[in-house]
């Protein structure tokens, strides 16, 4: 249930922050979906029931799903026609060494809780972050 949440959820926000990003700025969607998804990370470690826990596991991909779309566009934008094919594969590298950290995260952190508040900790230092 807690996949099938997930998925809903980024089901629901790709055309969202789509739209959002068109209309009020790439950078804006990244930082505030940046904000979001750390706050809600950190809301889901603290959810007392399974029911809170997969509803947060819902709406978290609703507002955080433009992190990626608007990086990658972003970056795509910002990049000259020749390199646009090594930045996009680096991004994307990247997005495959998170899902290695989050394993060695998980071997190390037997706590689930304890996982969340870890993974989602860089986030809240983007939240404090003073631009």
């Amino acid at each position: 249930m807690v996949g099938t949440a997930n998925s809903l959820g980024q089901l629901a926000g790709l055309p969202l922050a789509g739209m959002i990003s068109d209309r009020v700025g790439r950078r804006t969607v990244l930082a505030g979906s940046c904000c979001l998804s750390a706050l809600l990370g950190i809301a889901r470690s603290f959810a007392p029931t399974y029911f809170a826990y997969v509803l947060l596991e819902f709406v978290e991909p609703v507002l955080g799903v433009g992190i990626f779309t608007s990086s990658f566009i972003l970056c795509m934008e910002l990049t000259c026609t020749r390199g646009r094919v090594v930045v996009g594969v680096a991004q994307c590298l990247s997005f495959a060494l998170g899902e290695v950290a989050l394993g060695l995260m998980a071997w190390a952190l037997l706590d689930w809780r304890q996982l969340l508040r870890f993974g989602y900790a860089p986030g809240v230092a983007f939240i404090v972050y003073r631009w």
